[in-house]
């Protein structure tokens, strides 16, 4: 079998190769690594050779047995564990093995031996061949997958079906949906869900607050707190903690308010002097805290950032339910085949997938409301202003 040439690393060697190297003539110094890869439909693994070579560059024994760590990252070795040339040889071979296809660098690094303090060195295992489960993919949903996925509801098969391809690969016979086509579609898709089902990315962010001798709300600038300051820009706060810079004064919740609130309860927070914080409000992606605080401290904080995506093709989905995908799936398709009309039955596809996905972002919104209220019974709650009239008393609602 060819070897495969990789830039920095020694060709492979094969069985035959070998044989045509003399081996034991002098004291190994260093090692070299390469790999070929063995693909078929249905099987797919790398065979990597680990050499011993002296300073002549010659196949060289070992004395003692020399031992090497491999880190396979989502994949595996055989045998398992650590890779060993015992005593007297100058070669290794082993297996590497991933269910996903796609190219991976392995390091290897030499730890017990004669050559136990070399650097380690990376091979490149290129993975082809093996059809994506779509089960499998449900908890690492990648971008390519959803192309993959998508591309199989419009009925057209990705090139990873059939072992011609990596995942989310473009078929080399069908230009339209293109990756670029499918990768917008997505993105506009997840964009329509977070914001008519309020399913945000929620994240733990922790703010230094400096101390102020100013009366009144405090304000913090939560623009870019969560990443980028246009893509996750806090919304909303559920949960907010109080740790304050003043020596012995114990961790605390802090009660959330609004402007109108305190408007209603004839309360003038301007003019409240700086103490400890006990209440706070957002308002213009801005954090208020109410009183400033007049020792500083620090607010830590459980928030709803505004959008959630992809930001690459090797990036999961996350915070996104496994059992929702399917709702971004056909709302991607649709979009998909609306941009492409030159596909059979794009406006078919286009309406038929558009209905499915309404009718499940109805059921999310609905799904979303009802964990808010679960997590938030306030939601539920409504205010009543208790007024009478002629004696009797009655509620009405604001």
């Amino acid at each position: 079998m060819p070897a495969q040439l990789l830039p920095g690393i020694a060709t492979v060697l094969s069985a035959f190769t070998l044989t045509l190297v003399s081996s034991g003539g002098g004291t190994p110094t260093t090692f070299n690594i390469g790999a070929f890869n063995v693909s078929s439909q249905g099987t797919s693994y790398a065979v990597v050779t680990i050499q011993l070579v002296d300073n002549s560059g010659n196949a060289a024994n070992t004395p003692i047995d020399q031992y090497f760590a491999v880190e396979a990252g989502t994949g595996f070795v055989t045998p398992t564990g650590y890779i060993k040339i015992p005593a007297g040889s100058s070669t290794v071979i082993f297996n590497y093995y991933n269910l996903v296809s796609g190219q991976y660098i392995l390091n290897v690094a030499p730890f017990s031996g004669p050559l136990g303090s070399l650097a380690a060195k990376q091979v490149s295992a290129y993975l082809q061949g093996v059809p994506t489960d779509p089960v499998n993919t449900m908890c690492n949903m990648t971008r390519p997958f959803m192309r993959d996925a998508i591309r199989r509801r419009l009925g057209i098969q990705p090139p990873i079906d059939n072992g011609t391809g990596l995942p989310g690969q473009e078929p080399v016979d069908i230009k339209m949906p293109s990756n670029q086509v499918i990768n917008q579609a997505i993105t506009d898709t997840l964009s329509e869900i977070s914001q008519r089902a309020k399913l945000p990315v929620l994240t733990n962010v922790t703010l230094a607050v400096p101390a102020t001798t100013s009366t009144g709300l405090q304000f913090i600038d939560l623009s870019g707190v969560a990443g980028c300051s246009t893509q996750n820009a806090v919304d909303y706060i559920k949960r907010a903690v109080w740790t304050s810079a003043n020596a012995g004064t114990p961790e605390y919740r802090l009660w959330p308010t609004a402007i109108y609130d305190l408007d209603r309860l004839s309360l003038s927070p301007d003019l409240m002097p700086a103490g400890e914080p006990t209440q706070y409000l957002i308002e213009g992606y801005q954090l208020g805290i109410l009183p400033g605080s007049a020792y500083g401290g620090t607010i830590s904080m459980y928030v709803g950032t505004g959008f959630f995506g992809f930001t690459d093709d090797t990036s999961p989905l996350i915070q996104f339910p496994n059992n929702l995908v399917t709702v971004l799936l056909d709302g991607a398709s649709s979009r998909s085949a609306l941009m492409s009309p030159t596909l059979p039955q794009s406006q078919t596809m286009t309406a038929m997938y558009e209905r499915v996905y309404l009718a499940g972002l109805g059921v999310m919104t609905s799904s979303e409301n009802d964990m808010n209220q679960a997590y938030q019974q306030s939601i539920g709650f409504n205010s009543y202003r208790r007024l009478t009239r002629r004696g009797i008393a009655f509620r009405r609602q604001p």
